[in-house]
């Protein structure tokens, strides 16, 4: 019998884990966070290792096929993120892990290049310190600014219509969020993320923005992951699934009108985004911010 044992989650409707053996050559690939190839039944599928152990808590196991990854994909924050959501939102920490990654990931694939057009093309980069805030946007900016200098975790609501300035707020936090090398994901109702929109945030942040959003190809949203999870990008702005964008040191995470129905997700795993976020803004000890019209 091998001596080594790993549980996978599969995006399969069950609470259960999947117990398989590691034949000896694979021995030194496995790592918690990396997806691998296993057999269930008659199919071959794709899951991703959640914990390793010295004892079969079954017989007759299955050995894994193969290891996909040769680093974590998923960090152990991400990991427990995603464990939380199975148990909340009642599905398979499988179903939550293939939620928060790009869709190639659930077939294997890792990497795929895009042809698409530059991010921010033709579009003038302005310094945010030569836009100043309002009386104001400045108290509002100060009170939170107090919690990330303090690198506690927080939740803040700023409550003003649309047009009060709550934007300009968002700005100068991310800055201050990126003075501190932190990162920081923005999120938008899907219909607010226009063009206008995402020239907006291009003009301060410059090649530093990643932005997420539905309506992107399955190979440029895998690009973005990846220029994310590289550092290269620090900062996200995009709709409901960009909350899962793997930031790194995340800082600061801003849900603009947080009332809106769109944050909440209708297919499994059924989460609200709103809630994700202060749960993963615990875990990452980031600030969270929300703003809306009507709360």
């Amino acid at each position: 019998m091998p001596d080594l044992f790993v549980d996978v989650a599969l995006a399969l409707p069950t609470t259960n884990l999947f117990q398989y053996s590691v034949p000896e050559p694979l021995c030194e690939k496995i790592e918690v966070g990396k997806r691998v190839f296993v057999s269930v039944r008659t199919r071959r599928m794709v899951g991703t290792l959640v914990s390793v152990s010295s004892e079969a808590s079954f017989t007759d196991i299955r050995d894994i096929e193969s290891v996909i990854d040769e680093t974590p994909i998923l960090s152990p924050s991400f990991l427990e993120l995603t464990r939380w959501m199975s148990e909340t939102y009642f599905c398979s920490w499988g179903q939550a892990i293939e939620a928060a990654l790009p869709a190639p990931f659930k077939k294997g694939k890792f990497l795929m290049k895009s042809r698409g057009q530059k991010l921010g093309a033709g579009v003038d980069i302005v310094n945010p310190k030569d836009l100043g805030l309002t009386l104001g946007q400045e108290s509002v900016f100060q009170k939170i600014l107090q919690k990330i200098k303090s690198e506690e975790t927080g939740h803040f609501l700023i409550h003003g219509i649309t047009g009060s300035g709550k934007t300009e707020v968002y700005m100068h936090l991310i800055r201050e969020i990126l003075e501190r090398g932190k990162g920081s994901i923005v999120l938008v109702p899907e219909i607010s993320l226009t063009p206008q929109t995402v020239e907006r945030f291009y003009s301060r942040f410059g090649d530093c923005l990643a932005v997420i959003h539905s309506r992107l190809t399955q190979a440029r949203r895998v690009e973005e992951w990846h220029r994310i999870r590289s550092g290269q990008a620090r900062v996200v702005v995009g709709a409901r699934s960009a909350i899962f964008s793997p930031v790194k040191n995340l800082g600061l995470i801003v849900i603009d009108e947080e009332h809106d129905t769109s944050y909440k997700q209708e297919e499994t795993p059924r989460y609200q985004t709103r809630c994700v976020a202060a749960k993963r803004a615990d875990l990452e000890r980031a600030v969270l911010v929300m703003g809306s019209a009507t709360p």
